[in-house]
């Protein structure tokens, strides 16, 4: 259940890993494909077990400059979320490079998301990212 109370500017949610297993897109690594990423707190849960990839997403996050392996990165990491528009999740996090991405996700039911876009993050991202996060960069 959504609360319409927010700890930071919008409706973002501060997640942090409960599973120490890490998630893997079963397209990128098949053998992996059972594992399970929970992202939670007080508000909100967020249970990713598949990221959905075809040509046309990892060719669009590509015109952004980024790649299949960082949203599975970001997916997998310490991230911030917020509900956007027609039911959409807007993952915002670190890659393993420490840049800070946006990502849509589409929910398709059981745990799966399609990936409808990525870029980096934008400056009011980042600075939310981080007030929420305790990072003092500015």
């Amino acid at each position: 259940m959504r609360d319409s109370r927010s700890n930071v500017e919008g409706d973002y949610y501060a997640c942090a890993p409960y599973a120490s297993t890490p998630f893997v897109s079963p397209t990128l690594r098949p053998s992996f494909d059972k594992r399970i990423a929970i992202q939670y707190n007080a508000l909100q849960m967020i249970i990713i077990t598949r990221l959905i990839w075809d040509d046309w997403n990892v060719n669009h996050i590509a015109l952004h400059g980024v790649t299949q392996i960082d949203v599975e990165e970001v997916c997998r990491g310490n991230f911030l979320t917020r509900q956007t528009y027609h039911g959409r999740l807007m993952v915002i996090g670190p890659n393993a490079s420490g840049n800070l991405l946006s990502v849509i996700l589409a929910p398709e039911g059981n745990g799966q998301y399609y990936v409808v876009t990525a870029r980096p993050a934008a400056k009011k991202e980042r600075r939310i990212y981080r007030q929420t996060k305790g990072d003092s960069r500015p």
